[in-house]
């Protein structure tokens, strides 16, 4: 009897009860795979792919590079991965938009002054967003 399943089978699963659901709603999950060689390149990818679609961060930690019986080597494994720019720009333009603002084209991943993008689209003064922002930072 073997309690393997599909590569595929097990992608689809976790596609459309934790991305597509459960994550897009607010939870978070950590999901182990114990993969054949053959296969663990192929699943990263796949399940990256299928993050970046939704618009959801993707990190991935290997046993064998990472002690991952050590809580602060999981936290620096992924930290490391993470582009804490641009998920500071996101949560930016998330709290502004949830105001009112139009954060209609302006990409987090991009490198210019994101107050100074928002007060442009808007036909603000950045001084003015800047002030409105603040408050909603500290409260989050």
């Amino acid at each position: 009897m073997s309690n393997t399943i599909a590569v595929d089978e097990w992608l689809d699963h976790i596609d459309r009860e934790y991305l597509s659901e459960f994550i897009r709603e607010g939870g978070a999950a950590i999901k182990f795979a114990v993969s054949s060689e053959n296969n663990r390149n192929t699943l990263r990818e796949a399940l990256r792919e299928r993050s970046r679609a939704r618009d959801l961060l993707f990190v991935s930690l290997d046993a064998v590079a990472c002690r991952v019986h050590m809580p602060q080597d999981i936290f620096f494994g992924i930290a490391r991965q993470l582009d804490w720019r641009v998920l500071a720009r996101r949560l930016l333009l998330r709290l502004l938009e949830e105001e009112g603002y139009s954060v209609r084209g302006i990409d987090a991943r991009t490198t210019g002054n994101v107050i100074e993008a928002v007060s442009s689209a808007n036909d603000l003064e950045s001084q003015f967003v800047l002030t409105h922002l603040r408050p909603l930072v500290q409260q989050r």
